[in-house]
């Protein structure tokens, strides 16, 4: 069974975000691309997110979401996440850290709710942390014609990243 285990820490208090819906959605993403994973994810600020940017790539200013892959070592555990059971430790894969306030400032640039912007980065974190890149074009296409399908057949919506032409032409790429 395909499972997403998530470990939510909310810095920030500019957007509520419900755990539940996070989960639901990265879930959908493990599902799609048929890997489990467990996951911590940070929401913080824009001053927090450009001191990462800077500290970790060498960039200034702020981003809109990071993703941090880790090995599988011991101490890169988080306590309690077994299947509700207390005390069980279970390795993590790697952070996701998501700025809202870059969320709440794109999502105004193209008039959708900054809920499901941050539900996007958290589609992209996952997607990263399972070994996809959108560095080279066909890349790209692919791995947003999979956060395009994962907000759609989730929450309803279009997030408006792919038209459906491209997202048709990234099925073909990826053999579905």
């Amino acid at each position: 069974m395909i499972t997403c285990r998530v470990v939510l820490t909310n810095e920030q208090n500019i957007l509520e975000i419900g755990e539940d819906l996070l989960h639901r959605v990265m879930t959908a993403a493990c599902r799609e691309l048929g890997q489990s994973l467990s996951v911590s994810v940070a929401l913080i600020l824009d001053d927090a997110m450009a001191d990462l940017h800077v500290r970790f790539l060498s960039i200034e200013g702020p981003t809109d979401v990071l993703t941090f892959p880790y090995d599988k070592e011991p101490e890169l555990t988080e306590p309690g996440l077994g299947e509700g059971e207390e005390g069980v430790d279970v390795a993590l894969d790697g952070e996701i850290v998501i700025s809202t306030e870059t969320a709440v400032r794109e999502a105004g640039k193209v008039g959708i709710d900054p809920v499901v912007e941050v539900c996007l980065y958290a589609v992209h974190g996952v997607l990263h942390l399972l070994g996809h890149d959108d560095h080279d074009p066909d890349d790209f296409l692919v791995m947003h014609a999979v956060e395009t399908e994962v907000l759609r057949n989730e929450l309803g919506i279009d997030p408006r990243i792919l038209s459906e032409e491209q997202v048709t032409l990234a099925r073909r790429k990826r053999g579905k």
